[in-house]
């Protein structure tokens, strides 16, 4: 058989109107318009994912709590409302305790427990944890800026680091000194 009626078959069938190309035609992608009109919001995508990740208490209207059988008296509202209010962030919980010396900025860039200075009562385990948490963000954002900074040794990052935060950090708060001795820092 020769390759002429093979090559025949597939002309005819055109010829004929067997094969017709579809009347709409859909394509998988967007158009250049449509993929800047949808976008991403970078910023706000990560604002709402962090707050997501911050830990907070419910938020609850006047009806709600009335509904759930919370006495709705004037001072029993006044007086849930201050504790409510009083919850801390990690970072107001940590400023509090460098100001009452029960955890120091170490020369390592590092929070570090200071019990032996602590002004107050403290509950050691949720201090030990709030610590723990604290370094662990710290050595990711020192992690982070090496892996952006070629050659960069995390102790050089961490002491640079330091240094900033140190001019941050709240007026009282117990830094180490050279000596290895914890002082209040002067504002």
């Amino acid at each position: 058989m020769s390759p002429r009626p093979i090559l025949l078959v597939p002309l005819i069938a055109l010829g004929a109107g067997c094969i017709t190309a579809p009347d709409v035609v859909l394509l998988d992608r967007r158009t250049a318009l449509e993929q800047q009109a949808a976008g991403r919001e970078h910023a706000l995508e990560n604002e709402l994912m962090q707050a997501g990740l911050s830990a907070k208490g419910e938020d609850y209207t006047k009806g709600q709590l009335v509904a759930a059988g919370v006495d709705s008296s004037r001072g029993a509202l006044d007086t849930l409302t201050r504790i409510y209010g009083s919850v801390l962030s990690d970072s107001e919980r940590v400023d509090d305790l460098l100001v009452r010396r029960c955890v120091g900025e170490a020369t390592s860039a590092l929070l570090q427990e200071t019990p032996e200075t602590c002004g107050g009562e403290v509950a050691g385990a949720e201090v030990g944890d709030l610590v723990r948490r604290a370094n662990r963000d710290r050595r990711q954002v020192w992690a982070y800026i090496a892996g952006k900074s070629a050659g960069a040794a995390e102790a050089d990052i961490a002491a640079a680091w330091r240094r900033n935060h140190l001019e941050a950090a709240v007026c009282g708060a117990s830094v180490q000194q050279p000596d290895g001795s914890f002082a209040p820092k002067e504002c």
